[in-house]
């Protein structure tokens, strides 16, 4: 995998994943580390490793799996939507999950596995989901986790300016 990072080319607005990522040394990963990593570099390495295998390996059906996520989760996270995204983003994730219980008979899928077969339904209804995706949230979370509260909850300190933060700070009260 880190020879693989190290030789695949990334677009300059994706966050590259860092180097031996999983490693103990290297701490947790961002989301945007996850989402690389995920997404671009794991699709890149397991089709080196067990593209050319036989069809109906395990370790190829695996990869078809993956790929057949990885398909969900881009087709829904596109910029515009029409009815056929819509359509291979609910076909890609159900056949995802399908193989899932052929790969692993007897593994429950998770809420969030099963929210992602319906999750067409609201490429639907609400269109694409930069505008209501969790990105803005995730590095909330990442910068409120660096913040030192000595704690001392329901303070924020000098560190928190913007025009309502005394009614956001209540929140915490």
């Amino acid at each position: 995998v880190e020879k693989d990072r190290q030789r695949l080319l990334l677009p300059t607005w994706i966050t590259p994943s860092p180097p031996r990522a999983g490693d103990g040394k290297h701490g947790k990963l961002i989301a945007e580390e996850w989402h690389t990593l995920g997404l671009y570099l794991l699709p890149f390495t397991l089709a080196r490793l067990w593209g050319k295998l036989p069809l109906e390996s395990r370790k190829n059906r695996m990869l078809h799996n993956y790929m057949d996520m990885t398909t969900g989760l881009t087709v829904g996270a596109h910029r515009s939507t029409d009815d056929d995204r819509t359509a291979l983003q609910r076909h890609a994730m159900i056949s995802y999950l399908s193989g899932v219980g052929r790969l692993f008979p007897g593994v429950a899928i998770s809420p969030a596995q099963h929210f992602a077969c319906h999750f067409s339904d609201i490429m639907s209804f609400m269109g694409p989901t930069h505008a209501w995706r969790c990105y803005a949230p995730e590095r909330w979370n990442g910068l409120l986790q660096d913040v030192n509260t000595n704690h001392h909850a329901g303070t924020t300190g000098d560190w928190f300016h913007f025009p309502n933060a005394d009614a956001f700070e209540s929140i915490f009260r």
